[in-house]
């Protein structure tokens, strides 16, 4: 048997019937027979219907009010569909209702992470959740998404409930209607109008968003008051857009979606009802209704006349009849003793002249008369309060007569008919001096097609460029921009299509949508941009042009992110002699070209010349544009940068804070831009093994971004910074939390961040035991690194494998390390030769692969090809992945007993250093301690001796600012030439020296050095600084801050235990730490501590 569902379709007839239902129900009862006999029209049978509907509701009684009450849910099946207060969505606990409509619910609501606030969700209800609606939904909270004004109500966040259905979550605001805050507390008409100014700027911020409100009025702005000052809020943007419905029931709908908002504030166009869109203006209609009622107490239309007086009377009021002037109503009802709840007490001086002629521009019915744009009403109110001429004048003659004729069209229709029988006459006798004419009025026409054209073009160019500047996306990161990358990218393609006559116009746009793919770090398009620009403005205006010269800038800014260093420098180069020659010796491009060419010159062996270009960008800035402004705070952000690069910690700090201080006094304390100075302090603090000062930076930062946008994606670096900071620190659930916070955040910046998260995620998840999460974690940021091979860096997916490979080892999975590193390999071959120089590490780990399993060969061509990879980037600043082949080299070669073949490896590498890095320069530790070890392999040791020394010197020197890891580096080898060479002197001078150096940064919590300084402790040969129950109570802290999952300081705690006699201890210790590392690495270092502990003798007996 077969069940066929029928459906219905509502006619037009019952369309209509249901909504005369629907806004009877909404009059009063004694009101409602009126609204009847109007709307209906003589239509008996239509109000028959309806009455009959209306009875039935009266009768129903609170029936239909409340919904009936569900049977008890059995245990396990999903809870009731409708929220009440208490349940929770998502991250927020509703706690009471404050508003119902026909489409939506609004609650108060408590959000609970990451931050503890009051927030209004407005949540759709049953019965809405239809596909379109909640397509309409999304893409509506994608554009909400990219407003951010003081007097907008802003949007945090939107989702949707377990059973599907869409929800906004906005700022809650605590005021009430601004026409009810105006007469409550007796405002002026100035205080009123600075109010609505207000108003105007955010609406202005909405259209420049590309968003329309539609619903412009008094119970849409809530003014609450900020430290004694009122602030008026917009509220409800686009949600009867995205929803078809508000949430309010003062709005009327028909079945023409194009009938949309509130009769009394609507729009002549909105009450149309065809085809005709719906643009900016008609907010500017409805500003108009409001800034009426501001100074009136009214309407110019009475909003329930209007209601009664039926569908179409409503519409051919809205489209045809002019209202009175402000001033002529407030006359009016002062006369009829009708003036409303606030007493103004002079009409004629309250309402200028002046203020009729603004307001009665807004109301225009012709809306290419009305202010183009709510900025332009806003400067219009200013001038007025300013006591200057205003934009708003009286219509002309001409204009009121054609008014006139439209009124009264069929009365002219006929005169116009005599007067053509009497005019034709006229036209005969003048047919032969219009045929003489006729050429020239043809070639005037022509002009006039094409003056027309270039004005459209112009106007094109104009709203284009109106556009752009209004969507800025540094106040959108860290929410959602797909939408503004969508504007973007088909401004961009309009550009090109629409202004190819226009060159300069088209110039000045591309420069601008370059400056936003920057902002929105979109590096490929911005390069594309510049490049073309660059190439457009040779092509239209010869090699040196100031357009050329602009692009140029821009174009090396773009190189530089994308890591072409060599490209981006010649650019900038060029294009600073451009600007010379172009603008003379001062001007603001040629500052900011400096200041890209700083940038770019960043980690170059010789420093001098960035922090000439940072120091002359600076002075011209503050010259061209004074002391205090946001490009002198940027420029300062880039000489204190330079300073922290060449260590000079105490004038970087002094620059920083110089910006730090010129950014409260520019924008407050809340200023976004502050969030890139506190940054900056805390990587200067973290530098100089000052954590707790990085800490408190790093949270403030944070704060701010939490404060102004919800914790998103714009101050994403400060959490990962802060994160990263308690990870090295052991703070591990901290850091955890964090990572997890900002994980979402990095899916919207790129894959690039989030591999990087993912790894350090599965990286906490490992120590903490939870290898299920980690190899989860670590499996999530592999898959995007070979997905994505070309976009991820090297340096990220070498952080991806060293965590796989810790997570392979420690799940007992160690048969997949060969094929995963071999995929490295290919990643990097994929990305050769922009990242060689992880070319190399990927090659090395191979070949240390191949080395343990005893294929010495192999190995060794795998590690000299890696060598040779390495060997090609000498420039780069990186040392480090140089120094990792020569390592696995070094082991490859002592397996294969061939002593004296590294030594020629490591000293080209030290060769190459010494040409890149001047004398002092941190990086030339590992070069120095290399060739040092090699020569130490093939029994140099007298010769090794002053490379080592040189590299313990260049620590000493550095007392603050450097890696743990390179100091041990450097003291490791010191130490052992100086016992090749027997200097006990030395020796004892050399380890008080690096028990200190251990000591400051285990106290800054850095928790190598406090394990480094347990080792040293329970293993110095110096009976002297030997302290094994100190050892025991430091490593102990060392070990539990990583859950007992790290093998090197688990080896250390054995160490530690063996000192003090506990050997049995000491045995458990060591065996525990064997089990997280690989065989190979077991049997080189770990198993002879072993045997030692057995035979109950101490670490250092070995050691």
């Amino acid at each position: 048997m077969t069940l066929s569902i029928c459906t219905h379709t509502m006619s037009d007839a019952e369309q209509r019937e249901e909504t005369i239902f629907d806004a009877a129900l909404r009059l009063p009862s004694d009101q409602r027979a009126a609204y009847l006999e109007n709307v209906c029209e003589g239509d008996a049978d239509l109000r028959r219907r309806v009455q009959i509907l209306l009875s039935a509701f009266e009768r129903a009684g609170g029936f239909l009010k409340d919904p009936p009450t569900l049977p008890m849910e059995p245990k396990g099946t999903t809870r009731a569909l409708a929220e009440k207060p208490g349940y929770k969505i998502g991250r927020y606990k509703l706690l009471e209702q404050i508003g119902e409509g026909g489409c939506g619910v609004v609650y108060v609501a408590e959000q609970e992470a990451p931050v503890r606030r009051k927030v209004a969700l407005k949540v759709v209800k049953l019965g809405m959740d239809t596909k379109q609606v909640i397509a309409r939904f999304d893409a509506e909270r994608q554009a909400l998404a990219m407003m951010d004004h003081p007097n907008i109500a802003k949007v945090h966040d939107a989702g949707a409930t377990e059973t599907g259905r869409p929800y906004f979550v906005m700022e809650l605001v605590r005021g009430i209607r601004i026409t009810q805050f105006c007469d409550e507390n007796q405002l002026s008409t100035g205080e009123r109008l600075d109010l609505f100014v207000q108003v105007c700027r955010a609406v202005q911020h909405a259209h420049q968003k590309g968003i329309i409100h539609r619903d412009i009025k008094p119970s849409n702005i809530l003014v609450t008051v900020n430290d004694g000052v009122p602030v008026p809020k917009v509220i409800d943007f686009g949600i009867a857009k995205a929803t078809q419905g508000r949430l309010t029931d003062q709005t009327i709908y028909t079945a023409f979606e194009q009938f949309l908002g509130t009769p009394a504030y609507m729009s002549p166009e909105q009450a149309t009802m065809t085809s005709l869109d719906i643009d900016t203006r008609t907010d500017i209609y409805s500003l108009g209704v409001l800034l009426y009622e501001l100074l009136t107490g009214t309407t110019p239309f009475d909003a329930r006349e209007l209601l009664a007086k039926g569908l179409d009377e409503m519409r051919r009021t809205i489209l045809q009849i002019e209202p009175v002037k402000p001033s002529t109503r407030l006359t009016q009802e002062r006369h009829a003793q009708k003036i409303g709840k606030t007493e103004i007490r002079n009409p004629k001086s309250e309402i200028h002249q002046d203020l009729d002629w603004i307001v009665m521009k807004c109301l225009e019915k012709d809306r290419s008369r009305r202010y183009e744009t709510a900025n332009g009403l806003a400067t219009d109110i200013q001038r007025f309060l300013k006591c200057e001429p205003v934009v708003a004048r009286p219509p002309s003659r001409l204009y009121e007569f054609q008014k006139t004729v439209r009124r009264h069209k069929f009365g002219f229709a006929a005169a116009a008919a005599l007067i053509i029988v009497l005019a034709l006459g006229a036209i005969v006798s003048t047919t032969q001096a219009v045929r003489a004419t006729r050429a020239e009025h043809a070639q005037n026409r022509l002009l006039q097609i094409a003056e027309t054209s270039q004005k459209r073009s112009e106007q094109t160019a104009r709203f284009l460029k109106d556009m752009l500047t209004g969507v800025q996306p540094s106040v959108a990161l860290g929410r959602d921009t797909t939408m503004l990358r969508e504007i973007v990218d088909k401004t961009a393609a309009r550009v090109d299509k629409d202004l190819n006559d226009q060159p300069e116009v088209q110039i000045e746009l591309r420069s601008l949508l370059a400056d936003i793919y920057h902002e929105l770090g979109l590096y490929r398009q911005m390069e594309e941009m510049a490049s073309g620009t660059v190439a457009m403005a040779r092509r239209n205006f010869g090699p040196e042009s100031v357009a050329g010269a602009d692009g140029l800038v821009q174009l090396g800014d773009a190189l530089q992110h994308l890591g072409s260093q060599k490209d981006a420098e010649a650019s900038l180069r060029q294009a600073i002699e451009l600007q010379k020659r172009l603008r003379g010796p001062e001007s603001l491009q040629l500052a900011r070209a400096y200041y890209h060419l700083s940038v770019a010159l960043d980690g170059k062996p010789q420093p001098s010349e960035a922090e000439n270009l940072s120091r002359e960008a600076l002075a011209m800035r503050r010259k061209l544009l004074g002391s205090e402004h946001a490009d002198v705070a940027r420029s300062l952000d880039q000489l204190g940068f330079v300073l922290f690069q060449q260590r000079r910690f105490a004038e970087a700090e002094s620059s920083l804070r110089e910006s730090l201080a010129m950014r409260k006094r520019l924008c407050g304390d809340d200023c976004p831009d502050l969030g890139r100075s506190y940054s900056l302090l805390g990587d200067l603090f973290l530098a100089q093994g000052k954590s707790r000062e990085a800490e408190a930076m790093f949270r403030n930062g944070l704060e701010i971004g939490r404060k102004l946008h919800g914790g998103e994606t714009q101050f994403f670096s400060q959490s990962k910074k802060l994160a990263e900071l308690l990870r090295a620190r052991g703070d591990l659930a901290e850091a955890e939390s964090l990572y997890q916070d900002i994980l979402p955040a990095s899916k919207k910046i790129g894959n690039r961040e989030t591999t990087s998260i993912l790894a350090m995620l599965a990286s906490i998840a490992r120590e903490r035991g939870d290898l299920h999460n980690a190899q989860e974690w670590v499996d999530q940021a592999v898959n995007l690194c070979n997905q994505e091979a070309n976009e991820i860096e090297g340096w990220r997916q070498n952080i991806v494998f060293d965590e796989f490979k810790a997570t392979l080892l420690a799940t007992g999975r160690a048969s997949g390390l060969e094929q995963a590193t071999r995929q490295f390999v290919q990643n990097m071959r994929v990305r050769s030769p922009t990242d060689d120089h992880y070319l190399a590490v990927a090659l090395a780990n191979l070949a240390d692969i191949y080395r343990e399993r005893g294929d010495l060969s192999q190995a060794r061509s795998l590690v000299e090809e890696a060598l040779a990879a390495a060997e090609s980037k000498p420039d780069l600043r990186e040392t480090w992945e140089r120094s990792k082949a020569i390592g696995v080299l070094r082991k490859t070669l002592a397996a294969m007993s061939d002593t004296a073949g590294l030594e020629p490896s490591a000293a080209r590498f030290l060769q190459d250093s010494r040409a890149t890095f001047s004398n002092g320069d941190p990086w030339l530790i590992l070069p120095l301690c290399d060739l040092a070890e090699a020569m130490v392999d093939n029994g140099k040791a007298l010769q090794a001796r002053p490379l080592a020394q040189e590299a313990m010197d260049i620590c000493e020197q550095r007392s603050h600012g450097l890696a743990d890891w390179m100091r041990s580096r450097a003291y490791w080898t010191l130490r052992r030439v100086l016992l090749e060479l027997g200097d006990d002197a030395e020796l004892a001078r050399l380890e008080p020296i690096r028990l200190r150096e251990l000591r400051e940064s285990a106290e800054h919590g850095d928790l190598d050095a406090l394990n480094g300084l347990a080792w040293s402790l329970a293993t110095s040969t110096d009976a002297k600084l030997r302290d094994g129950t100190n050892a025991v109570a430091l490593a102990e802290r060392a070990v539990a801050k990583t859950n007992r999952k790290n093998a090197q300081y688990l080896d250390t705690l054995a160490a530690a235990y063996a000192e003090i006699g506990q050997f049995q201890q000491a045995v458990r210790l060591q065996s525990e730490a064997i089990s997280l590392v690989t065989p190979e690495e077991a049997a080189k270092t770990y198993l002879a501590r072993l045997r030692l502990y057995e035979s109950n003798s101490p670490a250092r007996e070995r050691h």
